[in-house]
């Protein structure tokens, strides 16, 4: 979600190790997409599954076919193979429990070379980093989206100086996977990418004036002046979603099960307010100070997950639809990262969510009753 990516002063591997908690236990959502075909038993570590195409579906090299005055969606190779090689990487670690996709020992012989290698390289260099507080890794995830929206992306070699060795080697995974990737994965990555993002752009459109106005007023802090880029990549890790500031930006799995629908509106704002959450994290800090209470170091980050789920979820209530539950409550959040939080934060937050009361009443009654941290472990 990084050191150039967290909020001030957060824990570098919290976020990390909250969200791989939260997602672990994530469900299904209603809308979600078909099975993965590629994935022996877990879609989301190996999102295949591929929403339904129909003959009007967007085609690729075709412009993107939705973008909404907050987001930006992009669709690219680089950034898409990254990620994919990513994936294969970390799931060639568990064979019996996915598939992989290309299967290497169905490759002919000089193409299995080049796509071992590439996943030896990351292996090395990229699996075992934090993508969410790594700077090389933050560098390149940031480089690779530039330059495919930049239309010039045959090759990388305008990138080359900006990441040498041994780190600059992933460019070399990069390129020998290329030709093997776009003529055997790309096609239907690529296609289900530009789908996803003219679907959810359209809920997004029809709900971000009143859900940005409403994240503004309870974050007290505007919205950032140009779209948020958002990388539509075919996945993006185990979490499905994550996001790095300065500048922000949100990459999200397309095919994941949890990125659907409904809930995929809730991601997508979830993420975005990861830039816009330091003045909340700032001043919840500031009075467990005042208070002399040692909270749980992600308060704030609880505060993130129940603010957005109730905003989206009353934005859906007023349109008519009230059977929808926000993600940490459909996914079992409370229960594993913070139980009973959220019938805390019903009694001390809600009221700023309703418009009563005042930010900073909100803020000392949240702290008061927030559970305290665990001792330290000697």
């Amino acid at each position: 979600m990084p050191l150039t990516s967290r909020p001030a002063r957060s824990n570098p591997g919290l976020r990390t190790a909250l969200l791989l908690v939260a997602f672990s236990v994530g469900v299904a959502c209603r809308s979600a997409a078909p099975p993965n075909p590629t994935s022996a038993t877990n879609t989301r570590e190996n999102p295949a599954a591929q929403p339904a195409v129909s003959p009007t579906d967007p085609q690729p090299n075709s412009p993107l076919p939705q973008e909404t005055k907050r987001f930006e969606f992009r669709v690219g190779f680089w950034s898409s193979l990254h990620h994919h090689v990513r994936g294969e990487a970390r799931r060639q670690t568990f064979p019996k429990r996915y598939r992989l996709n290309p299967i290497p020992g169905e490759l002919p012989e000089d193409e299995r070379d080049a796509w071992v290698k590439a996943l030896e390289i990351y292996t090395r260099e990229v699996v075992l980093k934090d993508f969410l507080s790594d700077p090389e890794v933050i560098a390149l995830k940031n480089a690779l989206g530039e330059l495919d929206a930049s239309k010039d992306a045959t090759d990388l070699s305008s990138l080359r100086a900006q990441f040498p060795p041994p780190f600059g080697e992933v460019l070399d995974a990069l390129e020998a996977a290329a030709p093997i990737y776009r003529a055997r994965v790309w096609p239907e990555h690529e296609r289900g990418e530009r789908e996803w993002a003219a679907t959810v752009g359209q809920l997004v459109e029809a709900h971000e004036r009143r859900i940005v106005r409403e994240i503004e007023r309870v974050f007290a802090t505007p919205w950032s002046a140009a779209p948020v880029v958002t990388q539509v990549t075919s996945e993006a890790g185990p979490t499905g979603a994550y996001t790095t500031l300065h500048p922000t930006r949100i990459t999200i799995g397309a095919f994941d099960n949890r990125n659907q629908g409904m809930p995929a509106l809730e991601v997508l704002f979830h993420e975005a307010a990861h830039g816009m959450v330091h003045s909340i994290h700032e001043k919840l800090d500031a009075e467990a100070a005042r208070q002399n209470r040692k909270v749980i170091d992600d308060l704030w980050h609880a505060v993130l997950f129940y603010s957005i789920g109730e905003i989206v979820r009353r934005d859906f209530v007023a349109g008519g639809e009230t059977d929808y539950k926000p993600y940490a409550d459909a996914n079992g959040l409370w229960q594993s990262a913070w139980p009973g939080l959220d019938a805390i934060l019903k009694k001390t937050w809600d009221p700023w969510l309703d418009g009563r009361g005042t930010l900073d009443q909100a803020i000392e009654a949240t702290v008061a009753a927030a559970p305290l941290a665990p001792p330290p472990i000697p």
